[in-house]
């Protein structure tokens, strides 16, 4: 179990941390100092755990920040920058790696790494079970510690007759002969911290035969070449995804250095942490190593002799206007037993090459890697979106009570019917900085009457009111502050530390949700407050923005692990086009309904009586319309915490009554409702484990005309039917991580197959009883998405599948019954800026009674495409789409249209010479 040092008062009180710059803990990997806090979470329930003298996690990695990523980006500051003008997560540019050349070693060090930039703060890793990261500013004491790798080693300062340039041209042309090397390696931190001088360790072992195997253990990451085949893993216990991934290409008959780009993510994990690329890699793979230890201008000095795990070696310092290195060579091999990294702001990186050895006996058994428990096979690395930073958003955090300074009880109802800001705070610098910007936002809003600023003490009644006036006094704020001496901030709000800033609503309802000391709060909070005070719903906002990231990662496995060729760039929010009609009809406004907050999918069930207009407002919410665009009702859905529904399937029992079936993506229920929107079952009634809700079904598999409920679940969960009562009626694990279902319907004497595409695009058919049946031949690209259309008069069925194309754009191909292709589109790319179907059907007058698909474009164009693709339109709405449905009614073709103005309605008008004309190219 990792362990984390805290102040003895957090021991006694069970108060929060002081702050994390008081943990001697540097980041192991998952958190970005550009993602800053919002992963930061838990770390209230091991921050009472005692740490163990010699062990702190791993300084030396750099998290997975979203750069060069292929496909996949990390969000950043989903709560707070991206809601301030309510656009998405900004992304980092992608660029090339390095431009193919690795950084030299005389740059600055530490280099690239975002865990050890001078004035930067430091990600932190508390545990599993507490979660992610935690936010960490070493305490740097400008002292270098030149000999602190030289433990138990003795070093003569007498300088022998040797030239340094000889023995490092030595040392590199060893390595350039050698048919192999081994070591044991490791790369060695230390720094000094609070006046105590601490080291940290990370794998960094290298094992090499020529001409293509190789083995490195290098921070979190292990990667094997066999010969044959080149395999990669990335172990990060805090990513259960990721680390879930195994690369697995073919190697080149030669490696170099530069083989190793073949995936962005592995290279930046390489170059970007600590020690940068392994020194025996530079060595090793390269055909001219080393280049920039012997440029013009770059001294040598001999730093005398010292004993190595019994082997003499001489010390060889090169300095350049970088920064100076010292390699410590074997005097007899020339091996390089240890190198010392630039020295920087006292914090001192030596590379421990234990054991090392050229022309080391090896077989291919000293190549193996393991796999990874129920794990994906990829060709390349996808990093999946960071958690959001707590489950209480949107949701009231339950029964709490905070202390004024009158020792009044300040409650959920003392706070009622205004907006609150509150900053759980204590005294460290990172809090002053963050309750000074509180003040200094209380001051702009000081007019604002529906809305009051708070500062919380978070550790109790541990000083005096005198000693607390006089601190805030000495940070210069004026701003209202309150006692949690019942620690509800770390019981009820699930604070991990200090500081924390928690938004509340007027109904108590948790909008934001900020960890840590967040440099842009000045800047970004006035904007959200605005936003908060004209309504907006920021948590849904921020929920939703995660579910679209998550359904984005799981899209995006399905081309990491197909055989298409590799996308060129990386897959972002897409960029709203300008308004334009279409080419081949014209739109007439019907109707527009604005009375929502948070429109989503929209519907028209046709076999309802009396029809009308179902809209999502929220995951909690159902509108329902007339056809005239009048309020039928509003549906308020009896849901479990936590519980959402953003998509619905429809189903008529036998005898005459409806029912509704939906779910979220990720989410953890399913929910069927009744007529009158009851809720009757929700599933699974237990709060069992899995990796979420991907997809469901409302379909009569067996012909029994009793519907069942089937159900896609993302991991190893795979597919289940459950009755209308809540009975498991079967579970196939013949396929897992599932992305999309779809119904195909047979004949009268065929009972209904279900199709489930899963995250590789594959597409397996499931019979009526649960048994799979074999996969089903797509035409080529990887499939996330299988759509079936729903016309009960035509069969056999057709279908839509959507895939990514070789420039990570969307492509829309049409299907037969047997998945056999008969048209493809390729769309626009990006992703969606929310929750929203992917592909609609319908049965409408358009040239004819015929069937159509109707496609959302991620620009906010919107497609149409006859069901054999001989008719093909599209148009810009001009505004970011949230749901579509096409329908008929009073002799009318009708195209609803979900934006975040609410729903319309829109009569098409078809050209005349249309009518006779049934193919457009």
């Amino acid at each position: 179990m990792m362990t984390c040092c805290v102040t003895a008062s957090l021991v006694t009180s069970g108060q929060f941390p002081r702050n994390l710059n008081s943990q001697p803990i540097l980041s192991p990997g998952r958190s970005c100092s550009k993602s800053r806090t919002r992963a930061l979470r838990g770390a209230a329930s091991c921050a009472i755990i005692a740490p163990s003298p010699n062990h702190f996690p791993n300084r030396f990695l750099k998290p997975p920040s979203g750069k060069n990523q292929p496909l996949a980006g990390r969000p950043q500051n989903t709560t707070l920058s991206s809601v301030n003008s309510g656009n998405g997560p900004t992304r980092l540019p992608r660029s090339p790696p390095s431009g193919g050349k690795e950084n030299s070693l005389l740059e600055r060090i530490p280099p690239r790494s975002a865990t050890l930039r001078q004035g930067e703060e430091i990600q932190t890793n508390m545990n599993d079970k507490c979660s992610k990261s935690i936010r960490c500013t070493l305490a740097l004491f400008l002292v270098l510690f030149s000999a602190v790798a030289g433990c138990q080693q003795k070093l003569s300062t007498e300088p022998p007759e040797i030239h340094p340039d000889e023995v490092l041209r030595a040392m590199v042309r060893a390595y350039r002969q050698a048919s192999s090397y081994e070591d044991r390696g490791h790369i060695k931190l230390s720094v000094l911290q609070n006046g105590q001088l601490m080291h940290d360790t990370a794998p960094f072992s290298i094992r090499y035969q020529q001409p293509n195997r190789l083995k490195m253990r290098a921070y979190q990451m292990v990667l094997s070449s066999d010969g044959s085949r080149m395999r990669a893993r990335y172990n990060d216990p805090s990513s259960p995804e990721l680390a879930s991934q195994m690369v697995d290409v073919e190697v080149p008959p030669q490696l170099l250095l530069q083989s190793l780009q073949f995936d962005p993510f592995i290279w930046d994990q390489l170059e970007g942490s600590a020690g940068g690329i392994p020194i025996q890699l530079r060595l090793l793979l390269n055909d001219n190593p080393l280049p920039e230890i012997f440029e013009d201008g770059v001294e040598h000095t001999y730093r005398g002799n010292r004993e190595i795990e019994g082997h003499a070696c001489h010390g060889i310092q090169v300095s350049a206007e970088g920064g100076n290195v010292v390699f410590w060579i074997d005097a007899k091999t020339h091996v390089l037993r240890q190198f010392e990294h630039p020295s920087q702001n006292g914090i001192s990186i030596v590379s421990v090459l234990a054991g090392a050895q050229l022309d080391a006996s090896l077989t291919g058994d000293d190549f193996l890697i393991s796999s990874p428990a129920e794990g994906k096979t990829v060709r390349y690395f996808v990093v999946p979106p960071q958690p959001l930073p707590t489950s209480l958003l949107g949701k009231s955090p339950g029964r709490f009570k905070l202390q004024d300074a009158n020792d009044a009880s300040v409650t959920p109802e003392t706070l009622a019917g205004q907006h609150v800001v509150l900053i759980w705070f204590n005294d460290h610098p990172s809090s002053q900085q963050a309750i000074r910007q509180l003040s200094d936002l209380r001051s702009q809003f000081q007019s604002e009457t529906k809305i009051t600023f708070l500062g919380v003490w978070a550790e109790g009644d541990n000083i005096t009111d005198e000693r607390l006036e006089a601190l805030l006094t000495d940070w210069g704020v004026q701003v209202p502050v309150l006692r949690d001496i019942q620690a509800h901030g770390k019981s009820v709000f699930k604070i991990p530390v200090a500081p924390t800033t928690v938004v509340l609503d007027p109904q108590g309802h948790v909008q934001l949700f900020e960890i840590g000391m967040n440099s842009k709060f000045s800047d970004q909070l006035p904007g959200i407050v605005d936003r908060l005070l004209q309504g907006a719903d920021l948590a849904q906002e921020i929920v939703g923005k995660y579910i679209e990231e998550t359904r984005n990662y799981r899209q995006q496995l399905v081309v990491a692990s197909s055989d298409v060729p590799r996308p060129t760039y990386n897959i972002s929010r897409a960029t709203i086009l300008t308004k334009a009609p279409p080419r081949h009809f014209s739109l007439t406004p019907l109707w527009e309904y604005n009375e929502v907050t948070s429109p989503g999918n929209v519907y028209f069930f046709d076999q309802r009586s009396p029809s009308t207009v179902l809209l999502h407002d929220g995951p909690r919410r159902v509108v329902e319309l007339d056809k005239s665009g009048k309020l039928v009702a509003r549906h308020e859905l009896q849901l479990p915490p936590g519980g959402g529904v953003t998509y619905l399937d429809f189903s008529q029992l036998a005898d005459g009554r409806h029912i509704y079936a939906g779910s979220m993506p990720s989410g953890t229920k399913a929910f069927v409702f009744d007529e009158n929107w009851k809720t009757t079952l929700v599933y699974p009634e237990t709060d069992q484990k899995h990796d979420g809700i991907q997809d469901l079904e409302l379909v009569d598999l067996d012909g029994d005309h009793h519907p069942e409920m089937c159900i896609g679940f993302w991991g190893t969960a795979g597919v289940r039917a459950v009755s209308l009562e809540g009975t498991l009626l079967w579970r196939s694990r013949a396929t897992r991580s599932v992305l999309s279902l779809a119904v195909h319907g047979g004949s009268v004497a065929e009972a209904n197959r279900l199709l489930v595409t899963d995250h590789r695009g594959r597409v397996f058919p499931i019979r009526f009883d649960g048994r799979p049946e074999l996969e089903l031949r797509t035409p080529g690209e990887a499939i996330y998405h299988l759509a079936t259309q729903k016309n009960p008069h035509r069969k056999p069925p057709s279908y839509c599948g959507l895939a990514y194309d070789l420039e990570a754009g969307h492509v829309a191909i049409g299907m037969d019954s047997n998945l056999q292709e008969k048209w493809r589109i390729r769309l626009p790319g990006g992703m969606h800026q929310g929750p929203i179907q992917l592909v609609r059907s319908a049965t409408a007058s358009l040239l004819g009674e015929q069937s159509w698909w109707i496609i959302p474009g991620a620009d906010g164009s919107i497609w149409f495409i006859s069901e054999d693709g001989t008719f093909r339109d599209s148009f810009q709405f001009g505004m970011a789409l949230r749901g579509l449905e096409l329908t008929s009614w009073n002799n009318d073709t009708v195209l609803l249209v979900s934006t975040a103005n609410g729903v319309s309605a829109w009569k098409l008008n078809f050209r005349k010479d249309l009518q006779a004309l049934r193919v457009v190219k």
